[in-house]
């Protein structure tokens, strides 16, 4: 079955969007094994999509192999567009997303620890995990236990997409 390219762009965000940190090799399998698109056309749109700022693409060290996470421009895309894919190719992806055999991701997240100097102030380390490694990692320093409290909050919240956004200039 041919698409369009919009629509194929489509395709790939929506699996992403149901599949957060899926491996390209997942991906590029399932398109082309439903006969969605070819393998080259699906690296195109990758490689588009990523250009656009759309998607972002992380190499994981335990395994070697690429993975896909939406930005948040993307999630953005995927809530404005999503009726543009027909609906029995959405169902394919929400089946596939949900295969408890779909390869397992490594876990990206962001942590947060308080730790008290003296009592009037707080140093409040924040992370960024990919699996086990730290990716990225800063501290700040708040005065009071309940400033430190709002912005371990507030990194638990946005960490990621304050990560995301940073890998997005960077590039």
């Amino acid at each position: 079955m041919e698409h369009p390219l919009s629509e194929s762009k489509l395709i790939l965000l929506y699996m992403i969007h149901e599949k957060e940190n899926i491996a390209e090799t997942d991906l590029v399998d399932f398109v082309i094994y439903h006969m969605y698109m070819d393998y080259f056309t699906a690296q195109n749109c990758m490689d588009e999509l990523e250009e656009q700022g759309l998607v972002v693409k992380i190499k994981s060290r335990t395994d070697d192999n690429f993975y896909y996470t939406l930005l948040p421009e993307g999630d953005e895309v995927v809530g404005m567009f999503r009726n543009r894919i027909p609906h029995s190719i959405r169902e394919d992806i929400r089946t596939y997303a949900g295969d408890s055999l779909l390869r397992e991701t490594p876990l990206m997240e962001a942590t947060a620890d308080i730790h008290m100097h003296d009592q009037d102030h707080f140093e409040v380390t924040c992370h960024i995990f990919d699996g086990d490694r730290s990716v990225m990692s800063f501290e700040m320093t708040a005065d009071s236990e309940d400033g430190a409290n709002s912005i371990r909050n507030r990194w638990l919240q946005k960490g990621m997409n304050v990560y995301l956004n940073l890998l997005k200039e960077l590039n």
